[in-house]
């Protein structure tokens, strides 16, 4: 059951469209979190991270559409057992620099979505999880300069996001020990 992530452009015309403050690797990145906390229940958050556009827009209404689906093909892709969960960054045609900048973005989304659910004190979560959060935090302020990138930079930076990306999956686990292995329900 490989849940297919929404696609990182259309997410984030949608948001545009929609006026929003929060782009879609912050967007992601803050419904991860969320929903690593509160699974289904992080329903009663998305009016304040998703704007609903102008009333009687059909535009707006279709971006709406576009974006209000990403919480539960999320809680998918946390649930899929192939382990199908990624995170929503630009593609790899994107400069590096771009997609530092895209990964940082999500990790402080993360984050926030962490104190959005109600945990305020990283040491007190399980020491796998502190830890990560700590090394969430300082990837957040990541960027790059202007220096000549080279392999060896696109190397590392793909091992961030695979870090990231099991350390997202260790966190849903430690933080829903007994969840349904059924991820049926709506989140909106």
């Amino acid at each position: 059951m490989n849940q297919e992530i929404p696609d990182f452009e259309n997410v984030n015309e949608a948001l545009l469209r929609l006026n929003a403050d929060i782009d879609a690797a912050e967007l992601h990145g803050t419904l991860s979190g969320l929903l690593c906390v509160m699974g289904n229940n992080a329903s009663k958050h998305l009016d304040q991270l998703i704007p609903r556009g102008a009333k009687g827009d059909a535009l707006d209404a279709e971006a709406y559409k576009r974006v209000i689906g990403c919480p539960v093909q999320i809680l998918g892709a946390l649930n899929d057992p192939e382990f199908g969960y990624d995170l929503l960054l630009p593609d790899d045609d994107e400069g590096l620099d771009v997609r530092t900048q895209a990964m940082a973005e999500w990790s402080h989304g993360f984050l926030s979505g962490l104190a959005i659910a109600g945990i305020e004190d990283f040491a007190k979560l399980p020491k796998e999880a502190s830890e990560f959060c700590q090394d969430l935090s300082d990837i957040s302020r990541a960027g790059l300069s202007d220096m000549t990138l080279g392999e060896a930079d696109e190397v590392a930076y793909e091992e961030l996001v695979e870090y990231l990306r099991v350390g997202v999956l260790l966190m849903y686990e430690l933080l829903n020990p007994s969840r349904s292995e059924s991820p049926v329900a709506q989140v909106h």
